[in-house]
């Protein structure tokens, strides 16, 4: 069955029928989710780092996973084991497509496979195929670069979890990156000029990961708590987001006498003040069909 597999991956194209074709092929072969699964993962690896000659290829691989996530709850027996087969294996695939276009930034086979990775994860999205965490996880795998941790300053607020991260075994680390839609297979990875895996290399490995995401998202955040404010009507003047402090200093003032005279009572009982400025005259009836703005009007206000 692998070899009938890879021949029907050489020849695909595309086209909906051809994905629609080894699509229920795959389904129909549902107990062997797990290796289908690791061949179509593979045989989008190994062209990733070519996206530039390999583009049409590498896209109809990806849709035949899509389509098997999407349809992985369909009546036949098994088939729910392509979304967690694939829920492991996918932010490899996701981190690879986004470092290959990242590579050729700018040209259309870069672009095109970036607005494709987008479009597979609104379908995801739409049929809540995969939780948000691991959504989240897959877009930063795909399209922010990771971070290294030794290289960066380690903003105060994530420095509590940071220390956490930098005690616990790396077992537990690829945990959390599973869960959270990141990269977690870190057996292979070595530290410079080692010749075998080690502990320290394969934490930091995840640590740069896990790293990147919380970044991610307290950027986001922080952005949509500027975007509300804005919105609000409370506009960052000072460059500092407007906080809970910012309200509870307005709401303090509300009320009081700002330029530093006191209210009378006299002004705040609905009677009209007795304030020395000349009464306009009345407009004449020209007047009161004057072109305000210099644009002629009709009787009913709209524009001639």
């Amino acid at each position: 069955q692998k070899d009938r597999l890879a021949e029907k991956v050489k020849q695909l194209t595309t086209e909906r029928d051809a994905i629609a074709e080894i699509m229920c092929w795959c389904i129909e072969r549902a107990e062997a989710a797990p290796n289908i699964a690791e061949f179509l993962t593979s045989s989008v690896l190994e062209l990733a780092g070519d996206i530039e000659n390999q583009t049409n290829v590498i896209l109809a691989r990806l849709y035949v996973i899509s389509d098997l996530v999407c349809n992985s709850c369909a009546q036949k027996a098994g088939a729910w084991a392509f979304r967690s087969e694939f829920e492991k294996c996918l932010p490899e695939v996701f981190e690879a497509l986004g470092a290959g276009a990242r590579a050729v930034a700018g040209t259309p086979a870069a672009q095109k496979i970036c607005e494709q990775l987008r479009r597979v994860m609104q379908a995801w999205g739409t049929l809540s195929v995969f939780h948000s965490n691991l959504m989240k996880g897959l877009e930063v795998s795909a399209f922010v670069q990771i971070k290294a941790w030794q290289s960066a300053d380690v903003p105060r607020w994530l420095r509590p979890k940071f220390s956490e991260w930098q005690v616990q075994h790396f077992s537990q680390l690829e945990k959390q990156c599973r869960t959270a839609g990141l990269r977690s297979d870190s057996g292979s990875v070595k530290a410079e000029g080692a010749t075998a895996p080690d502990e320290a290399a394969r934490r930091n490995f995840l640590i740069d990961r896990l790293f990147t995401l919380e970044t991610f998202l307290y950027e986001e955040k922080q952005r949509a708590m500027r975007g509300a404010s804005r919105i609000n009507g409370f506009e960052d003047i000072d460059g500092a987001p407007v906080g809970d402090m910012d309200l509870a200093v307005g709401a303090e003032l509300a009320g009081e006498d700002v330029d530093g005279e006191e209210f009378e009572e006299g002004d705040l009982d609905g009677v009209r003040m007795n304030m020395d400025c000349a009464v306009p005259e009345p407009m004449s009836s020209d007047d009161e069909e004057s072109d305000i703005d210099g644009a002629p009007v009709a009787l009913d206000g709209s524009p001639v």
